[in-house]
């Protein structure tokens, strides 16, 4: 961490709607309901950038084929 970054906890910035709003955002994503392309939409149309953090798989072992696969939905920005 950065000596000059602040942190603020999301209950301190956020209203107690806003937090519920974007868990229900959230669980439509995880159930499969939106894309992350849809969910970045809806935060965005709220005023928040999201921004995916993504598994380093270059030293995983796995087979052409699965690691084909991941590089295609990576860019593709189909997350799970």
């Amino acid at each position: 961490m950065k000596n000059n970054e602040k942190h603020v906890r999301y209950e301190d910035a956020l209203t107690d709607n806003e937090i519920l709003l974007f868990a229900q955002m959230i669980d439509k994503f995880k159930n499969g309901d939106i894309n992350y392309k849809e969910l970045e939409n809806m935060f965005l149309s709220n005023g928040v950038t999201i921004k995916p953090t993504l598994v380093d798989f270059s030293k995983t072992m796995m087979s052409i084929d699965k690691a084909n696969i991941i590089k295609e939905r990576i860019s593709r920005q189909d997350y799970l």
